[in-house]
């Protein structure tokens, strides 16, 4: 785990200096496909995150696979200003299986981060569960409040370890940057074969989501891979 940084959207795939930047370059191309943006303001803002059994990370230490509940938010202009912005949509790619899930309330907050009272008020009428599969890709609404369940996890030792993209469109949060050069030299270099490409419709990896709601092992990265249907920027959680 670490701060997040960014990939501007003004930067081209020849730009991208390692494979988790060029990764976060294409998640934001494929879910910001025929919108219309001024690339100059906006920008993916990356991160990985580690829980549970990892090799710096352990239960020993009192860490378990979940994530707490919250906002994705410009944690800056909070910082400064008061105000919390969140982004178009948040992603989350599973890197590992069987660690504890992302859970996704139909529960947007207020502008006004002081604004306490409004975060504790009204009823939750939807959610969304999403079990980690190693490849499987999710998308929704950046407004949403979310997380990840240890109590719902399969199997609570296991690791669980994710890249996540925050798509920015027309603003870029304040105080963030690109990753730092000499960190991105250290980083593995984007293979020529890196691609992503749209599932068929009838294939047997699409129907088996569809008939029990969870991404096929293995789809999502690589050449072997396949990307789900692109998600729009309103409520609820596509994979």
């Amino acid at each position: 785990d670490g701060d997040s940084c960014i990939v501007p959207a003004t930067w081209t795939k020849k730009d991208a200096r390692c494979s988790m930047e060029r990764l976060a370059m294409d998640i934001f191309g494929f879910h910001t496909k025929n919108l219309v943006f001024d690339r100059k303001k906006s920008c993916a803002e990356w991160w990985v995150q580690m829980r549970g059994k990892t090799p710096t990370q352990s239960k020993a230490k009192g860490i378990v696979s979940g994530i707490g509940f919250h906002w994705d938010t410009d944690e800056d202009l909070v910082d400064q200003a008061g105000v919390r912005v969140t982004p178009q949509l948040s992603t989350v790619t599973y890197l590992t299986d069987g660690a504890a899930p992302t859970v996704v309330f139909d529960k947007i907050p207020p502008l006004d981060y002081s604004d306490d009272t409004a975060l504790y008020v009204g009823s939750i009428k939807r959610a969304w569960v999403s079990y980690p599969v190693t490849g499987k890709h999710i998308a929704f609404n950046g407004q949403l409040f979310h997380g990840a369940s240890h109590f719902l996890a399969r199997d609570p030792e296991a690791p669980r370890v994710t890249f996540l993209v925050n798509i920015w469109l027309n603003y870029t949060p304040i105080g963030l940057a690109p990753l730092e050069a000499h960190l991105a030299e250290r980083l593995s270099k984007p293979p020529k074969d890196f691609a992503f490409r749209l599932p068929d419709r009838n294939s047997t990896s699409v129907r088996r989501r569809r008939g029990e709601g969870e991404a096929s092992r293995g789809g999502g990265l690589g050449a072997r891979g396949v990307w789900p249907k692109r998600c729009r920027a309103r409520a609820g959680v596509q994979v």
